[in-house]
């Protein structure tokens, strides 16, 4: 579908040298909108642009406060069954046992200094508030980093940004911490968080987990489905509206949520439908010529040109096309005349050269550069 739909391909891996001027169009009017969508390969773009007339139903935000992260396995040509209990080592740092374990650690690193700001919190509660800090878990593990006391998780790799120096590598942490400081003295308002966070409590953990999150990504995602509406279409994500949000946030992560991930949505689900979600659940499959095609299009053109296996992202990077829209719209020099006078000029980085985008080491990092970097100037015109 990425490939029919985001590129016009033909079953086909995306090379330099594809027009896909129609494409970053569409996507630099379309995050003019809000913050909150991104230029480069950005999934919301695709549904607004191919699905304009359509009732969209998207499970991204599911179940995003009854269990944090699911951390399930998928199904795919190799594997035929559902990981429903794999990665249950992850997801019991979001369980009820684990902050009952916590009560036993006889001393909690204070990471932020929140003892200076918030002495009337038990410092049994200050693991937990580090995780609030650092709220991306695709990038690294923070919460096994600070639950779990794992110092071998660099809190560096809390950015899409892997080569920032050390300055920068400050400001952004100082700015992050100043938010979360502010978000919690909000909180601290709520009568019921002043006077239980005063006493190691398991259950009021794990309320403040879910709470952070409820603020965090999930405020996140409902507001980018409303911000997806409009006249002609609308966009929903599963499971996401006050009265279920009420019932997650007061359910308990037990141990059978943390055994059996995602299960209650499959359940669901079936219920709903009549037909469970496995027995529909569409895999790839070497009997199907387009699946082959692409794979075989993906594995010469990685091995003829060195690129990446099977990852389109690299190639929309140093796509010539980009280029020449990185030109037409005068990125770089707008990009830089904001910089100059902005108050945080020392955090933003340089838009990576031509050259610099050709580094395969870098390239994911590059590509959150030029994201973010697109994301400010399409606000500027």
């Amino acid at each position: 579908m990425d490939i029919i739909y985001k590129y016009n391909g033909r079953y086909t891996a995306l090379d330099f040298n594809d027009d896909i001027t129609e494409t970053l169009n569409f996507n630099y009017e379309y995050i003019k909108k809000d913050s909150v969508f991104f230029f480069l390969h950005n999934d919301s773009c695709l549904l607004k642009k191919h699905f304009t007339n359509d009732h969209i139903f998207t499970g991204t935000g599911d179940p995003l406060l009854l269990t944090i992260n699911h951390f399930m396995v998928y199904s795919d040509r190799i594997k035929k069954n559902f990981g429903y209990s794999e990665n249950k080592d992850k997801r019991f740092f979001y369980s009820l046992e684990f902050f009952e374990n916590l009560k036993d650690r006889k001393s909690f690193e204070d990471y932020f200094n929140f003892e200076k700001d918030f002495p009337l919190i038990d410092k049994y509660y200050f693991p937990l508030l580090s995780c609030y800090v650092d709220q991306l878990t695709k990038q690294f593990d923070y919460r096994s980093r600070y639950l779990n006391q794992d110092k071998n998780i660099d809190i560096k790799l809390a950015s899409p940004i892997n080569n920032m120096n050390y300055e920068q590598v400050g400001l952004f942490t100082n700015l992050r911490l100043s938010r979360a400081k502010s978000i919690l003295k909000k909180i601290l308002k709520s009568k019921f968080f002043e006077e239980r966070l005063k006493n190691p409590d398991p259950i009021v953990a794990q309320a403040l987990l879910k709470f952070f999150m409820f603020l965090g990504q999930y405020g996140k995602e409902t507001h980018q489905t409303s911000r997806q509406h409009d006249s002609k279409g609308i966009v929903e994500f599963t499971a996401m509206n006050t009265g279920l949000a009420l019932t997650e946030l007061s359910t308990i992560i037990d141990e059978k949520l943390v055994n059996f991930s995602k299960w209650h949505s499959f359940k669901a689900f079936e219920i709903m439908n009549g037909v469970s979600y496995e027995k529909i659940y569409y895999r790839p499959s070497l009997k199907n010529i387009n699946y082959v095609m692409k794979r075989l299009h993906s594995k010469l053109r990685s091995k003829f040109k060195s690129l990446p296996e099977h990852e389109d992202k690299y190639a929309l990077l140093n796509n010539k096309f980009l280029e020449l829209f990185l030109k037409k719209f005068k990125i770089e020099e707008k990009y830089n005349d904001f910089k100059s006078s902005h108050d945080h000029r020392k955090l933003m980085y340089e838009i990576p050269t031509k050259e610099e985008r050709l580094n395969l080491d870098n390239f994911g990092s590059n590509l959150w550069k030029i994201n973010n970097i697109i994301n400010i100037v399409s606000k500027l015109d």
